[in-house]
């Protein structure tokens, strides 16, 4: 079984700084709904239609910020959610490979002014390899060589629609970059091979003109992901193997 490290936890942090925003936004419903009782009796007291406007304007207010405040939150912490979600099931999958491969995740590379944030690098005999993690769902379409791809999906109330995502082919090409030159400025000259996976068994993937530069890999093919890895042809020694490790942990 490979060696999995978890670089960071930025994504479970993210997720509980965006949940205790729920009490905030009751907080301030409650804020708004003080106001308005304050209003009323001072309305009852003084008989002024200014204030009894001002009691349901506050009130009014108070509802849409709260309505507005938990539905950003509900939706932010969703999607962080679902990456804290993709990014186990993919390191249960890379688990699989032998031991002597190990699996950073969440690996921060800064090159040239630019900075990466890496879902998964896998280290071993074979290479080092970007896994580029995406937990969503519905069906993706789009062209290999596109910037951008469409996600169709159902929304809660089953209504469908579009969405257009940067394409992770682009992100991987970037990341490999980075890490390549990263690596090579600390001592450690090798190709850095690159995959996308879908993690999500809800996804759909039809993305046109593939090629093999960036293979594209989904639940149904996780054992294709894990062969591409085995059978690749680079032969790094264990001195290069530790080093590479060692450099990535502590990369920023």
């Amino acid at each position: 079984m490979a060696k999995i490290i978890r670089n960071s936890h930025h994504l479970e942090k993210e997720y509980i700084e965006e949940k205790s925003h729920r009490p905030l936004c009751f907080a301030a419903f409650f804020g708004m709904l003080i106001t308005s009782v304050i209003f009323g009796i001072i309305y009852i007291k003084s008989n002024s239609n200014l204030l009894a406007a001002g009691s349901i304007i506050s009130l009014i207010f108070g509802l849409v910020a709260l309505i507005i405040g938990l539905r950003q939150t509900d939706e932010k912490a969703m999607i962080l959610k679902s990456g804290i979600e993709g990014e186990m099931s993919t390191a249960y999958v890379l688990s699989k490979l032998p031991r002597k491969y190990t699996v950073v995740q969440d690996v921060n590379v800064t090159y040239d002014g630019g900075h990466s944030e890496i879902d998964n690098v896998v280290i071993g005999k074979t290479g080092i390899f970007v896994i580029e993690t995406k937990n969503t769902k519905g069906t993706i379409r789009g062209d290999y060589n596109d910037k951008d791809w469409v996600q169709h999906k159902s929304g809660h109330g089953g209504t469908p629609y579009d969405k257009m995502f940067y394409s992770p082919v682009k992100q991987v090409g970037t990341h490999v970059y980075r890490l390549a030159h990263y690596l090579r400025k600390n001592g450690v000259h090798t190709y850095i091979s690159g995959a996308v996976y879908f993690s999500n068994p809800e996804a759909t993937i039809k993305i046109s003109n593939r090629t093999d530069d960036i293979p594209i890999f989904d639940c149904k093919s996780q054992n294709h992901m894990l062969d591409y890895i085995l059978n690749n042809e680079q032969n790094l020694s264990d001195k290069q193997i530790k080093k590479a490790v060692s450099l990535i942990r502590r990369s920023k």
